[in-house]
């Protein structure tokens, strides 16, 4: 999505043992949905907040996303919450679609990437995010 907004790139690396450790300890929280048993959207559930939002971009309108936000919100309310939140990225077009189940825009936030971290396992060096930029 970051890509989609211009923001800074994604990049994936497969979690290493400890991310897998805190993942399975966390499990009661991360939820997929599978279609035609392939996986078509996933979300994480943070107290009262939802996160992590994603709908596999071959499926996207086609009313996954509205199904499985509407079972994490009514997931949130078994447990006891009373108010949803999420946060979107500016220019996300599921933004539409967060309004259309009743979310309300509280705050805007932004977001600095202030310096490249070699070791941080999310991130691509400036040199490859903006060939332009020179050290």
């Amino acid at each position: 999505m970051h890509e989609r907004v211009g923001i800074l790139p994604s990049y994936y690396y497969p979690p290493n043992e400890t991310e897998r450790m805190r993942f399975a300890e966390d499990r009661s929280n991360r939820f997929v949905m599978l279609i035609d048993s392939e996986i078509a959207a996933v979300g994480i559930i943070d107290g009262v907040e939802l996160s992590h939002m994603s709908v596999h971009l071959d499926l996207q309108s086609r009313g996954y996303g509205r199904a499985f936000i509407s079972f994490l919100v009514n997931e949130i309310v078994r447990r006891g919450g009373k108010n949803v939140t999420l946060g979107v990225v500016k220019g996300n077009p599921a933004i539409k679609l967060y309004k259309s189940l009743g979310f309300k825009a509280k705050s805007l936030n932004h977001w600095v990437t202030k310096y490249y971290k070699p070791d941080t396992r999310l991130s691509r060096p400036p040199s490859e995010i903006y060939p332009q930029m020179t050290r």
